[in-house]
């Protein structure tokens, strides 16, 4: 009989291996985790973590199994349960297959939290990383549309169409012009771990047309020994950060506005601001 059920207990945990291992397969094969997968000590860390899941489910199927052998044979009780160091021999279970594990739960924990705590570290790339895949630096870059299961970038509004321009600051400050005819966009601008340092829609722009600059303390304060005439109607922005982009979205009410708000976005320009020679 108990021969029967370890094998029933076999079977199960093969299944159950099985169609985990076939869900987790899938999903790290998802696009999102294309540059996910070229870390071989990131794929490390979850194949340890898989083998560590199916460890911990293992353990406690078979500690399920043998409490309810021991209750059908009649030796597990619930006062019992509740005295279990004085019970152990009526069960025959030495004390120190408790300990182990107990240890073994103990240290199953353990590395669960490094695990989960080093693979942050353990990814190779940033977002300023990540979004150079949509095209050239210092020019905006349409995005595909946001579909199910296809996104180009996590949390974006499928009724929205975006556009990127990623820069580095150390090459000099950075200009943007839009002019969009939407019913509502705006522009946001984000540092190299996706943080917003800044961001304004058409509402707060209170313009038709938006000018920006983007520059560091040091690229401000020599503009400013002999500013241009147009900076007076361009917002200025100074950062901190050397590397990070601007994402610019506009709302699409409707399939037949979609050609006209992509050809805004395409009109958009990201460049570099030249300064203008001392007289």
């Amino acid at each position: 009989m108990m021969h029967a059920r370890f094998a029933a207990l076999k079977q199960m945990c093969f299944a159950v291996a099985t169609t985990c291992g076939a869900y987790l397969a899938r999903l790290w094969r998802h696009p999102r985790f294309a540059r996910l997968r070229q870390s071989s000590v990131t794929a490390f860390l979850f194949c340890i973590s898989l083998a560590q899941g199916a460890l911990v489910l293992f353990l406690r199927l078979l500690s399920l199994l043998h409490l309810d052998l021991a209750a059908r044979a009649g030796k597990v009780r619930l006062a019992a349960l509740l005295r279990w160091p004085l019970r152990l021999r009526r069960l025959q279970i030495k004390p120190s297959w408790v300990l182990w594990g107990l240890a073994g739960f103990l240290l199953g924990g353990i590395i669960h939290i490094l695990i989960v705590l080093s693979v942050p570290t353990a990814i190779p790339f940033t977002l300023y990383e990540q979004v150079a895949r949509f095209g050239h630096d210092r020019s905006f870059n349409l995005l595909p549309p946001v579909l199910a299961r296809t996104e180009p970038l996590l949390d974006l509004d499928p009724s929205m169409e975006h556009a990127l321009c990623r820069f580095d600051l150390a090459r000099g400050p950075v200009r943007l012009d839009v002019d969009l005819n939407a019913p509502y966009w705006s522009l946001a601008y984000f540092n190299e771990r996706g943080q917003t340092l800044y961001s304004l829609n058409d509402s707060s722009a209170a313009r038709e047309k938006l000018a920006m600059l983007i520059l560091s303390e040091e690229q401000l304060s020599v503009l400013r020994e002999n500013p241009p005439e147009e900076l007076e109607d361009m917002i200025v922005v100074e950062s901190d950060a050397q590397k990070g982009f601007v994402m610019l979205r506009a709302f699409v009410p409707h399939k037949a506005y979609a050609r006209e708000i992509s050809a805004g976005l395409r009109r958009a320009t990201c460049t570099g601001f030249e300064r203008p020679p001392s007289s």
